[in-house]
């Protein structure tokens, strides 16, 4: 069975598909966002679940650290595509298309300016 990744903005049904994209990979692009290292990056596993889903399963869910999330929201279009190209360079994407990793940042961007606007919290929720 596939693990299957998603962020979410917490009390909604939005969300952006990151199925492919592993924990480590994520700690990367949170790092080059923030300028801490990925070995120091905060995560709070099993945060409080408040998503819609009333599923019973085995998910992890991940609370996205505010800094994070300010990041994302607050970075431009350029920035964004920087910290895609280097994203694209760490170990772990070493072999990655730039341009897909710059698409998905840009939505990651787009839910957490949301997320800012409407004062919610994001998740990342692991299924598998």
């Amino acid at each position: 069975m596939a693990v299957l990744s998603r962020f979410l903005l917490v009390g909604t049904d939005l969300g952006v598909d990151t199925t492919g994209i592993t924990d480590i990979e994520l700690l990367s692009l949170a790092a080059l966002l923030t300028g801490v290292s990925d070995r120091d990056v905060d995560v709070d596993a099993d945060a409080d679940d408040d998503s819609d889903d009333d599923s019973d399963d085995d998910a992890l869910v991940f609370a996205i650290a505010d800094d994070v999330v300010a990041a994302l929201a607050g970075a431009d279009t350029t920035a964004l595509r920087l910290v895609a190209i280097r994203w694209a360079q760490t170990e772990e994407l070493i072999d990655s298309d730039a341009d897909v990793l710059f698409d998905l940042v840009l939505e990651l961007s787009s839910l957490a300016k949301q997320a800012v606007r409407e004062r919610r919290a994001m998740q990342l929720r692991v299924d598998g």
